[in-house]
């Protein structure tokens, strides 16, 4: 696990980083045109890939099943066509519907939020892992958003806590950028993997659930 954490740390974490939460580089004043270009597309497509292979990781784990970096967590560049395919669909779908008001985009992001991982975990095409990933989440995307907003707020109150300990213990005040390296660390370590577990429990749920003969998902 400790090589797993160290790859995730040095490739899709780093690319993270230096993006930046909304994919622009904050030193990006700095950085000629194709450069940030570059990071972009970096970010939406090994990036994309990187973060889709650590949630199927982190699903052979739940599955109790013991897996390798080679096999899954690089399984997404086997099929990086069809997994920027889903990306880019995902993205203009939730954009669309954010266009329109915030509730629609909101449901739209949550009604294929399992898109990329259905399109490789039961190897289906762009649209039919768009289609399956909505059967999944129907009558259960209240319950998704819970936990988003749950992981969202833990995640700010440990890199808030990071801030406060920093302002707080007379030590030597380190620079901002190292106060929110630390903080994006910690999150990548210890949030990041607890998020990954618990959505993917929750995709498992999902799955038997829906794929029994005598269930089908609620409307």
């Amino acid at each position: 696990m400790a090589g797993f954490y160290l790859l995730l740390a040095a490739m899709g974490g780093g690319i993270t980083y230096v993006l930046g939460p909304l994919g622009i580089p904050e030193v990006g004043e700095e950085l000629p045109a194709w450069a940030i270009a570059a990071l972009v597309v970096l970010n939406l497509t090994v990036g994309v890939m990187l973060y889709l292979g650590f949630y199927y990781y982190t699903l052979k784990l739940v599955r109790g099943r013991t897996p390798s970096i080679l096999g899954d967590l690089l399984c997404p560049f086997r099929r990086p066509l069809a997994v920027i395919g889903v990306a880019v669909l995902y993205a203009l779908a939730v954009a669309g519907g954010l266009a329109l008001l915030i509730v629609p985009g909101i449901v739209v992001a949550l009604a294929f939020f399992y898109a990329g991982v259905a399109l490789i975990d039961r190897n289906l095409g762009v649209l039919e892992a768009l289609r399956e990933s909505s059967r999944l989440t129907r009558g259960h995307r209240p319950t998704l958003l819970l936990m988003l907003l749950f992981f969202t707020l833990v995640d700010a109150a440990l890199k808030l806590s990071v801030l406060l300990f920093f302002a707080l213990v007379p030590l030597t005040p380190p620079p901002d950028t190292t106060t929110g390296l630390v903080a994006d660390l910690l999150s990548l370590f210890v949030i990041t993997p607890w998020e990954a577990a618990s959505f993917m429990c929750a995709y498992e749920a999902l799955l038997e659930e829906f794929h029994r003969p005598e269930v089908h998902a609620p409307i």
